[in-house]
């Protein structure tokens, strides 16, 4: 039926690859396109918050952007008239605040065996600059097998890991990272808090917290992974466009 489209959609990213994308059913091979709805770059960030009459500068943009990404839904929660750390006080610190519990909730709605892909997560956080293949499996304490590589494929369909091959590495073993900035952001400074009993942040926490070194140096880290997000735009910055360039990561 020429006149006829269906487009089928869903933020589930296990069920869509193994009901849809994978399917052996009657969907099999009849897939005319993917498409994976990425979130905003910086860019786009800063575009989407100036139509909501929101003018912060790059730099406040980019804290942002660090703790809760390019995710619009998050972002819708910025409020204008309030800086960068203000907002992530209300956002990321208050009781009231929707980041401030929304970890485990966002596991639980992308994933049926969501216990296991948050524990994965945290494995793989502890680690700064990636951790192989066979740590990961280590450290878990599971064997190598199917259901290994599936939840790393979920992890990595829905944009919370990336799997890479260090720059030189002789063994060309798998290495794994975390690349999503509220994952990252919430493992460091969120649940912390969260776990120490009878701690509450008070105000103005964050803003006084994102001018400590901790904060510096930790951002500094996690920049390495925005800019990892944003190689195109670098690439036509430098004026590299129109020449062939290999990204690696050391």
């Amino acid at each position: 039926m020429s006149n006829l489209k269906v487009v089928l959609c869903g933020s589930a990213a296990s069920w869509m690859l193994e009901h849809l994308i994978h399917a052996k059913g009657g969907l099999y091979n009849r897939i005319t396109q993917t498409l994976k709805l990425r979130p905003f770059n910086l860019h786009e960030t800063k575009l989407f918050l100036e139509h909501h009459n929101i003018r912060l500068n790059q730099y406040q943009v980019l804290e942002l952007y660090l703790a809760m990404g390019g995710i619009p839904h998050y972002l819708k929660l910025v409020q204008r008239g309030k800086t960068a750390a203000e907002n992530l006080d209300r956002i990321c610190f208050s009781e009231e605040g929707l980041l401030l519990h929304e970890f485990p909730k966002l596991f639980q709605s992308l994933f049926d065996a969501s216990d296991f892909h948050m524990k994965m997560v945290r494995h793989i956080a502890k680690s700064r600059f990636g951790i192989s293949r066979e740590k990961l499996i280590k450290s878990l304490r599971i064997t190598s097998g199917g259901t290994f590589a599936k939840r790393v494929s979920e992890l990595e369909a829905a944009g919370f890991i990336q799997c890479f091959t260090p720059y030189g590495n002789r063994r060309k073993q798998q290495y794994f990272r975390i690349i999503d900035e509220y994952t990252l952001f919430y493992l460091n400074w969120i649940e912390p808090l969260i776990k120490k009993a009878g701690v509450r942040p008070t105000k103005n926490y964050w803003k006084l917290k994102s001018q400590t070194s901790s904060w510096k140096s930790w951002a500094g880290y996690a920049f390495e992974s925005v800019c990892f997000k944003h190689i195109d735009q670098i690439q036509t910055a430098l004026g590299l466009d129109s020449t062939p360039c290999v990204v690696a990561s050391v």
